[in-house]
């Protein structure tokens, strides 16, 4: 069964103009703030440059994808993986209003370290960005994430942002050979509690991610206010970032 259109709002903000779910809390954030985690958005907006390749994973409606795929422009190009069919009807009607069919690929996939994984779907009352895909002996079956992106032609993002509900371990494992090859900019949300039912932690996270020379950063100001201040600092462990956060990992070196 696909998404009820009657229980869509239309919300135009600066950053773009959207269809989104009443009585959500990603649809308050849009209607209060301008945007969905304001200030986290802003911190990474500012290493976004135009003509980036970018990767989208757990894109929801857009809430990122679109802001994104205005800055990198027609030179761009940007892969938006959403794993629910009804959250994928909306970001994909999103892409089409805001005009950035040109830019932006949508995939409805489920990403994982394994194309032999099934998963069943939680949702989370009023909020849809918390809905999450669980391992299941009877579920959908996932796709190995290095494999969507090659087939896809995005081997190669300068990109890659990750908030899947604690499947961020599975995705980086399955994608080391991008992470080894390119090392593009992170960006993931962490949150210990969804990470360990799953089986990852914010340790695992941080020796996928060692071995290829990042620097980890968090917003430590504000991460809702209709401004587009952020704190940005370094944090030696991913344990010192806390157990709910945004991390930002760039690329040490050349």
């Amino acid at each position: 069964m696909g998404v009820d259109f009657s229980k869509l709002q239309r919300i135009e903000v600066a950053i773009g103009s959207y269809w989104a779910f009443e009585n959500d809390l990603i649809t308050d954030q849009l209607l209060e703030f301008g945007a969905h985690t304001r200030n986290e958005l802003a911190m990474l907006m500012d290493h976004v440059r135009p003509g980036f390749t970018v990767v989208d994973i757990g894109a929801h409606i857009g809430t990122y994808a679109v802001p994104i795929a205005r800055k990198i422009g027609a030179a761009g190009k940007l892969l938006a993986i959403e794993g629910s069919s009804e959250t994928f009807e909306v970001l994909t009607l999103n892409i089409c209003v805001n005009e950035l069919l040109h830019t932006v690929q949508c995939r409805n996939e489920i990403l994982c370290d394994s194309d032999t994984a099934s998963f069943e779907r939680t949702n989370t009352k009023n909020n849809t960005g918390a809905g999450a895909f669980l391992p299941s002996s009877d579920g959908v079956y996932g796709t190995e994430a290095y494999r969507c992106l090659l087939l896809s032609g995005f081997a190669k993002p300068d990109l890659i942002k990750i908030d899947v509900e604690g499947m961020e371990c599975a995705i980086l494992r399955s994608i080391q050979p991008i992470l080894r090859a390119v090392r593009p900019i992170l960006y993931i949300e962490v949150v210990k509690e969804q990470l360990e039912r799953t089986g990852g932690s914010r340790d695992l996270l941080q020796e996928l991610l060692e071995p290829h020379g990042y620097n980890f950063y968090r917003n430590v100001g504000e991460r809702n206010s209709s401004s587009d201040t952020y704190q940005m600092v370094k944090l030696e462990t991913l344990a010192d970032g806390g157990d709910f956060f945004d991390l930002l990992a760039l690329p040490t070196g050349p």
